[in-house]
């Protein structure tokens, strides 16, 4: 009997060893890359999205740090993979992709994880045709938000149509489109949808665009010509002798541009026909 009874209790007592977390904290365990340390304060009970006094989590700290495992571990232990910290207003996948961890970039998306861009794309639609938040671009556009609306969260006096068209999103692109998006809406430098379609050579978004009369703003403004490393706009300017010596919005001439940029072949052509700088205007009193 006596022997059976202290049976019981070693039985009871070893049900009731209770788990203490680690001297180290979550957080620094998770950037040191720690993991058995974060499993002791996981098995404890630590709140795994327990977050710092500048909001960040213990994934914020894996991820920036580049420690795969412990994302695994935090991720299966249903860590918050969108939570935005108040250090920079980054998510997860921001650490990811600011600190260069393609992979776990990678796998933080693959279990939802979106940028604080996606989160903003409620409150801006150029934001919302950036990142492809298609929902939300038909949200805007349902609440009567112009579909050619500039420099709504935009840069340069861009409209939606120019960001879906830069960063490739071709449903947001044929959207847009077709609920009445100018397809060569300028910005404020002469750039049209198309030429910041063909400045990142998207071939299908720049079809697309054309296939709806999509044209270059390279052929309105010899100052975006001479920008571009394509020639054949800077000498249909020089051949229509189209504002040689013109001056944009900066006070600067097709040749400062093209010095600017270090197009030497358009410095070239320019110089040959007449060319000149600001300065050398200026010079001439002109």
């Amino acid at each position: 009997m006596k022997l059976l009874t202290t049976t019981i209790a070693a039985v009871v007592l070893v049900g009731c060893v209770t788990t203490h977390p680690p001297d180290i904290s979550i957080h620094e365990a998770s950037s040191n890359g720690n993991i058995e340390a974060v499993k002791q304060h996981l098995a404890a009970g630590t709140n795994v999205d327990e977050q710092t006094n500048k909001g960040r989590t213990p994934l914020h700290f894996a991820t920036q740090k580049g420690h795969k495992e412990i994302v695994e571990l935090l991720i299966a232990n249903n860590a918050d993979v969108n939570v935005i910290d108040r250090l920079l207003r980054f998510t997860p996948v921001d650490w990811a992709v600011f600190s260069r961890k393609k992979e776990i970039a990678e796998l933080l998306r693959k279990h939802g994880g979106k940028d604080r861009h996606w989160f903003a794309s409620e409150k801006s639609i150029h934001v919302a045709a950036r990142v492809g938040h298609i929902e939300a671009v038909k949200k805007h556009l349902e609440a009567g938000v112009d579909v050619n609306v500039k420099g709504q969260g935009g840069i340069g006096d861009a409209t939606p149509l120019h960001y879906a068209s830069r960063f490739a999103k071709k449903e947001i692109v044929a959207l847009l489109i077709s609920n009445g998006a100018d397809v060569n809406a300028k910005n404020v430098d002469g750039s049209k949808p198309l030429d910041w379609a063909v400045g990142r050579r998207h071939v299908e978004i720049a079809d697309l665009l054309r296939k709806h009369g999509g044209k270059s703003g390279m052929e309105d403004s010899i100052h975006l010509a001479a920008k571009s490393r394509n020639t054949v706009f800077i000498k249909n300017h020089i051949a229509a002798d189209m504002g040689l010596n013109s001056k944009n919005e900066h006070g600067e001439t097709p040749l400062d541009v093209a010095n600017k940029y270090k197009r030497t072949e358009t410095i070239r052509l320019l110089r040959k026909h007449g060319g000149k700088t600001g300065e050398e205007l200026k010079a001439e009193g002109k």
